[in-house]
């Protein structure tokens, strides 16, 4: 029995309406978005959402004796509750390869920039850190890169500390043409990064393909929305045309990945706040947008990164906010999350018995009644074949065109979140909803078919 607690109130449905209302539009035109017929298998059977658990805890246990019951809650996690191991891996800008970059010292590491790098050392150091990293050939766990410290786009580069990549592209380019007017060394140089970025991130995301071919492999914070205005409201928390071509640019980077690890870290700005609502969906919204957009034809999943503590203030996300991030992730598209924190989660017996209260009264039963409506949902509805996608069709029509960006229907959003279910909204919701002529439809796992998957490919 789901504890009262976690049921959808009705400020929490109006909490879900009104971000819709935020998902109408960017700069006055609705989004038009496709969901593909088929997506990547769940990383456990019969989970079509998921949560990882990615927080440096693995000393709560080995060295101060506190056990996190995250079993419990569906959660799934190394062996040892730490950031690397058989579950899920992530890789810093020093633990896979050779990356270039400049620190904020101003030191150069390993070539500074990528037109400097060797990447051909680069990338037989990386396949012996994959290897050592997952050992296991077979491993199907999330693989992240977190390559933070520069963008593969010029322009994205051009404020506080990645001006440095820029200037030294630059003093590359005018040593070695000395008599190039200034414009001619910094289009020259444009062209020099960018061309040598996307080399070095293709290449890259390539040999992991190879060496770990079943991991589900992306970057961190890839796509962004660059959404942070701390200030802003629901018209100002979308994502803008410009971010979106700025993302177009990079497609070439979702194309080659086999999972989508966007962040909705929230920060303290948001606590208690309905515009984290917005902030979330917004970033979601974008993942499923690129997706949509790959050259392949089956759909990869996105995990949505979820810092288990507010930026810039070290206290547990409030069950309130959970709600508007977790749960709006798992409306929109998502096939899970990620739960980061570092080394100070866990550095002493209180902030470990700590985490383990957290985690038994607060942000496990929420993981749990999430994970829980996704599974009966896709057994009783997609022959747990495949998982409950809203669409703005009738039923029967196995339509995969979703409207739920259109805000004059915010319905849809409920809807998808509580998979129609009395339990979570009462009789008196569902029958509204289902008098609104709007249905689920079952987005199918790789290699099945048909209107409730039913049917082998």
């Amino acid at each position: 029995m789901t504890p009262q607690c976690y049921r959808l109130t009705p400020t929490m449905l109006c909490c879900l309406i009104l971000s819709m209302l935020a998902l109408s539009c960017v700069d006055g035109q609705p989004p038009k978005y496709k969901i593909k017929p088929n997506i990547l298998g769940p990383p456990l059977p019969h989970k079509p959402f998921v949560v990882a658990w990615n927080v440096a805890s693995d000393r709560c246990e080995e060295k101060y004796g506190v056990h996190l019951d995250l079993s419990d809650f569906d959660i799934i996690y190394n062996s040892n509750k730490g950031w690397r191991g058989d579950a899920m891996v992530i890789f810093y800008a020093d633990q896979l390869g050779y990356y270039p970059q400049i620190d904020e010292s101003g030191n150069i590491i390993n070539g500074g920039i990528p037109q400097l790098s060797d990447l051909n050392a680069h990338l037989t150091k990386a396949k012996e850190d994959i290897e050592k990293f997952i050992p296991d050939p077979d491993f199907q766990g999330l693989a992240v890169i977190d390559w933070e410290p520069w963008h593969p786009l010029w322009r994205r580069m051009s404020w506080g500390h990645l001006l440095a990549y820029r200037n030294l592209s630059m003093h590359k380019v005018a040593v070695e043409h000395p008599e190039w007017t200034r414009d001619q060394v910094i289009a020259e140089a444009q062209s020099e990064y960018e061309s040598a970025a996307r080399g070095f991130l293709s290449f890259t995301l390539e040999l992991a393909r190879i060496v770990r071919p079943n991991a589900l492999w992306g970057l961190y914070l890839y796509p962004d929305c660059y959404n942070y205005n701390k200030t802003g409201d629901k018209s100002t928390l979308a994502c803008t045309e410009r971010t979106l071509e700025f993302n177009d640019e990079i497609q070439w980077v979702f194309d080659k990945s086999t999972g989508l690890y966007p962040s909705i870290y929230l920060g303290e700005w948001f606590k208690g706040d309905q515009n984290g609502i917005y902030y979330v969906a917004n970033r979601v919204l974008e993942a499923v947008r690129v997706d949509e957009n790959r050259v392949q034809s089956t759909s990869i999943p996105i995990y949505a990164y979820h810092a288990i503590t507010y930026r810039k203030e070290p206290e547990f996300v409030h069950l309130y906010d959970l709600r508007n991030s977790i749960g709006v992730a798992s409306v929109l598209g998502a096939s899970g999350l990620v739960i980061w924190g570092d080394y100070t989660i866990a550095d002493s017996v209180a902030a470990c018995q700590n985490l383990s209260n957290y985690i038994s009264n607060e942000l496990g039963p929420y993981v749990r009644m999430t994970s829980d409506y996704a599974f009966h949902c896709s057994v009783s509805r997609c022959s747990g074949k495949g998982r409950c996608v809203y669409s703005g069709y009738p039923a029967g029509t196995n339509s995969l065109e979703p409207s739920f960006l259109n805000g004059n229907d915010a319905w849809n959003i409920i809807k998808r979140h509580g998979y129609m279910t009395s339990e979570i909204f009462g009789d008196e919701y569902q029958k509204e909803m289902a008098d609104s002529g709007f249905s689920i439809v079952c987005q199918c796992y790789e290699g099945w078919t048909g209107v409730s998957c039913e049917k082998p490919q």
